[in-house]
């Protein structure tokens, strides 16, 4: 593979692009990083069959439900679709309304946390088990929803979990696929835009919490960008 590790970061923001948290997420990455906003751009999103010469992709967060089924949301959940079908296994990881996505493209189903509808917003505390992108650890994260996955598609588990939430965070039990429900790019500027003061102490509990899951899940697509080329010098070293 003769060129940088490239990463795809996904902004489906509706009214303006997440400026800062697409700063953070192309911070951790060690090479090349492509931004798309399908929803902002129309046709600006990835095209279906095309597009995958990529060793990661983030999906982030959105105003936009899952549920909505608008013109570039089907488009993207056809683009995803090889991916979580395993025929591209690429490294994909989904926060907030992009963890909704995965979930509603594969089968699952999404639905509101409150009977009233009203939004989770602020800082609380995540517990991450048995996940490839953490040890087991409980982190402090930045919240900001109203809806969250319901039921889960066949082939995943849950690996996040927060009080009030039915799945805070889900990875694929065989592809490197990930969601979670909190917002691991977000710092206290993210919150107080969304009128939740931030402390000194949550400010760097947030930044932890975006080393750990930010630098969890790019760890876990370098290996499988090393893994793709250790396959293909072997097949290339066995050419007559």
């Amino acid at each position: 593979m003769n060129r940088p590790p490239r990463l795809l970061l996904i902004d489906p923001s509706t009214r303006s692009s997440e400026e800062r948290g697409l700063q953070t997420l192309a911070r951790f990455w060690p090479g090349d990083v492509v931004v798309s906003r399908p929803a902002l751009c129309p046709g600006d999103g990835p095209d279906a069959g095309s597009g995958y010469d990529l060793d990661a992709v983030v999906l982030m967060g959105s105003r936009a439900s899952a549920n909505d089924d608008l013109p570039w949301e089907r488009e993207l959940g056809a683009w995803l679709a090889p991916l979580l079908t395993g025929s591209t296994p690429l490294p994909l990881l989904g926060i907030c309304f992009g963890h909704q996505m995965i979930a509603h493209a594969a089968g699952g189903e999404i639905g509101f946390v409150r009977p009233d509808r009203s939004k989770l917003v602020g800082v609380e505390a995540s517990e991450l088990r048995a996940s490839r992108l953490a040890p087991d650890v409980v982190l402090r994260v930045a919240v900001s929803h109203a809806e969250e996955v319901k039921r889960l598609p066949e082939g995943f588990r849950i690996t996040g979990f927060r009080e009030g939430v039915m799945v805070d965070g889900f990875e694929h039990e065989t592809l490197p696929v990930f969601g979670v429900q909190f917002h691991p790019e977000a710092d206290g500027g993210f919150l107080e835009k969304r009128g939740v003061r931030v402390t000194d102490e949550q400010e760097r509990a947030l930044r932890e919490a975006s080393e750990t899951v930010i630098g969890g899940f790019y760890a876990v697509a370098l290996r499988e960008r090393a893994r793709r080329e250790a396959v293909a010098d072997g097949e290339a070293g066995r050419l007559p």
